[in-house]
């Protein structure tokens, strides 16, 4: 296990001289160099905080531009000692890059701007130097580390919090395994809460990047998330962390890949994602679709990805126009509530399924059949297991059909 305040290996470049650290920084492509006190941008918060997933799983971590902008702004406004890196790989340690400690109000702007571009040219190296030590990550426990740097360094001002994971937590209170099969938004957010107890994000804007991506030489072990997975792990882990009182939290979806440094660990924590299945007979096509990718937790409405997951069957029904469908809500039967619940929330599902097929793709409602069946119908799991995750689902069976694909995608 690395320590918690581990130093990381990183070219020194504190003592180069200032003209090839301006080149340097130029032929990275970071901005600023020697053209003044124009390139000083006041930053609006007062402290950074980057925390990076550091797993096999995760893309290889490296700044966006706009991140890169942040962070140097940070640094030009109040120095190197309100920024801190943390990875989020097995247990959370803090990074330190070998950084030019600097004060910004001494010295003139190019000065300044010349050590802040060599700054972020060590984070740079020290980032792509995280080796994914770890097949596990717990993304919350290394926020609460973040959150706790950033509140020492507020001084009553707005802070930012740049948190680059996948999601796909395989530890600590939100792993995804578990995550997935939850049935109620909060009593996910009642276990984060008891999992990181005095945890506060007021006054910090949680930046999250990479949500549902995968580094290109992740292991194979881990199945890469759909459009629709992406969708859910992105609402869990925004609704989640909204009920620590945030500013904000903010997700750039702008796609992640890239390969780990050389030696990095080739072990992964798998999770089983959530995924649409078909099957075929001689009169019918049935669609298997999870409720965590149709619905949020304890809702019955549709979710953004529900249509594109009903395109198919939709698409049947209008090559077919004398076949007809019928959508079947199905619950898991949770000892925290009743026969009725499930039948409720199972009937609800299939009619909002149903007026999808009906309003989204125009299909008549004369050939559309909705019903739920509660509990009653269980169905085992890929583990062979009638886990919850297999049990909230929702059928959409398609009969008289000719020439159907039993295929998905």
């Amino acid at each position: 296990m690395h320590d918690r305040n581990e130093p990381m290996r990183t070219m020194n470049r504190a003592k180069a001289p200032l003209a090839i650290l301006c080149g340097a920084a130029l032929v990275a492509g970071l901005a600023g160099c020697g053209s003044g006190a124009d390139d000083a941008v006041e930053s609006k918060y007062s402290a950074v905080a980057v925390v990076v997933a550091d797993t096999a799983t995760n893309p290889a971590p490296s700044l966006t531009q706009d991140e890169q902008t942040l962070v140097k702004n940070v640094m030009l406004t109040h120095g190197t000692g309100n920024l801190t890196v943390i990875s989020a790989a097995g247990e959370p340690r803090t990074v330190r890059p070998d950084l030019v400690e600097f004060d910004p109000s001494q010295g003139n702007a190019t000065g300044n701007t010349v050590r802040a571009n060599s700054n972020m040219l060590d984070l740079a190296d020290a980032m792509a130097a995280m080796h994914a030590a770890s097949d596990e990550q717990s993304t919350l426990e290394a926020i609460a580390m973040a959150a706790d740097f950033l509140d020492a360094n507020a001084d009553g001002e707005p802070t930012l919090m740049i948190v680059h994971s996948n999601g796909l937590d395989t530890a600590g209170p939100l792993a995804m395994q578990r995550t997935l099969a939850a049935n109620s938004a909060s009593e996910l957010a009642d276990a984060a809460h008891r999992a990181v107890p005095g945890l506060s994000l007021d006054g910090i804007t949680v930046r999250l990047t990479g949500l549902g991506y995968l580094a290109d030489d992740a292991p194979k072990a881990q199945e890469r998330p759909s459009a629709a997975v992406r969708s859910l792990i992105e609402d869990i882990w925004t609704r989640t962390l909204k009920t620590f009182g945030p500013a904000d939290v903010e997700v750039d979806r702008t796609p992640l890949s890239g390969k780990h440094a050389s030696g990095a660990t080739r072990k992964v924590t798998a999770v089983e994602l959530p995924s649409t299945s078909v099957t075929c007979t001689s009169e019918d096509v049935n669609y298997r679709l999870p409720s965590a990718l149709l619905f949020a937790p304890d809702s019955a409405v549709p979710s953004d990805a529900a249509k594109d997951l009903l395109k198919e069957p939709a698409a049947l029904l209008r090559d077919n126009p004398g076949a007809t469908v019928t959508v079947t809500g199905h619950a898991y039967a949770d000892p925290a509530y009743d026969a009725q619940d499930y039948q409720a929330i199972s009937e609800s599902r299939a009619a909002a399924i149903a007026d999808v097929l009906r309003t989204g793709y125009g299909i008549d409602p004369s050939r559309i059949t909705s019903r739920g069946v509660g509990a009653d119908r269980p169905t085992e799991g890929s583990d062979g297991a009638a886990g919850p995750e297999a049990q909230r689902r929702v059928d959409v069976v398609v009969s008289g059909a000719s020439d159907a694909s039993c295929t998905v995608g």
